[in-house]
């Protein structure tokens, strides 16, 4: 049986959001989601950016955020 369709929680589209661009090379443009979600994404998740690029996991590239090789 197939289940009936369900809205996307806010919190779990912008996840996805996230998760998906960062497996583009460009990455994830930060511009795009700021408008899309109405803030930036700083402001859903408060030092996470940060600490994963001084660990070397990501890095910024103008308006992109991508995956370090």
């Amino acid at each position: 049986m197939i289940e009936p369709l369900r809205p996307v929680a806010p919190a779990d589209l912008r996840f996805e959001r996230i998760f998906m661009a960062l497996r583009l090379t460009a990455g994830l443009e930060l511009s795009a989601f700021a408008a899309e979600f109405g803030a930036p994404l700083e402001q859903f998740y408060p030092g996470l950016v940060e600490r994963l690029v001084a660990r070397g996991w990501l890095e910024r590239a103008g308006d992109y955020l991508r995956l370090t090789p």
